[in-house]
C-alpha cells in the first residue's frame, strides 16, 4: 500500500530515461492509488492467511510462500505500471492475457525482497523491472509516440 504513492516517481524517471521518445504515462490520481492499495493489502493479508497453515505443517509451505508473494508483487507493480497508461480494467485484463510472464517477473521481486536490508528497495526495483515489463508486453503502440513534426526536417 506505502509503494503505491511512491511508484509514480519511480515510474516517471524510468519513462523518461529509457524512453524518451514516447508519451509518458500519467500518475493515478491519489485516490484511485489508495483504493489499489488497500485492495491488494486485503489481497495479500488474504493470500498470506490461505498459505500460512502450509507454512507450519509442511517445510514444503514456504515454497507457497515464495509462489503466492511472486504472484502478489507481479499483480501489484504490473499493474501500477500499466494503470500509468490504461484504465484499470484494461490493465487488469492485460495482466490476466500475460499471467505467466507477469508471475515469473513476480519471482524476480520475490527473490529480491528475500533478501535482508537490500529487501528495502524493492518498490524501486519491482517498478523499474515492471515498466520494462509493461512496455516490453504493450509493443509498438503508435499512440504512446511522439508524433513527429513536419517541415523541415534536421539531418
Amino acid at each position: 500500500m506505502v509503494a503505491s504513492f511512491f511508484v509514480d516517481d519511480v515510474a516517471d524517471i524510468v519513462e523518461r530515461e529509457h524512453y524518451p521518445a514516447e508519451k509518458p504515462g500519467v500518475a493515478l490520481p491519489v485516490g484511485r492509488a489508495m483504493a489499489e492499495g488497500v485492495k491488494t493489502a486485503l489481497l495479500t493479508v488474504l493470500v498470506y492467511l490461505i498459505a500460512l497453515p502450509f507454512v507450519l505443517i509442511l517445510g514444503a509451505g514456504f515454497i507457497l510462500f515464495f509462489f503466492a508473494t511472486a504472484w502478489l508483487l507481479g499483480r501489484e507493480y504490473f499493474e501500477l505500471a500499466a494503470m500509468r497508461f490504461r484504465t484499470p480494467q484494461e490493465a487488469k485484463l492485460m495482466r490476466k492475457q500475460h499471467s505467466m510472464t507477469v508471475f515469473t517477473a513476480g519471482m524476480f521481486i520475490a527473490a529480491f525482497v528475500s533478501i535482508p536490508i537490500v529487501n528495502l528497495a524493492t518498490p524501486l526495483f519491482g517498478m523499474t523491472f515492471m515498466v520494462h515489463m509493461h512496455k516490453r508486453l504493450s509493443g509498438t503502440r503508435p499512440e504512446l509516440i511522439e508524433p513527429r513534426k513536419s517541415g523541415l526536417s534536421v539531418p
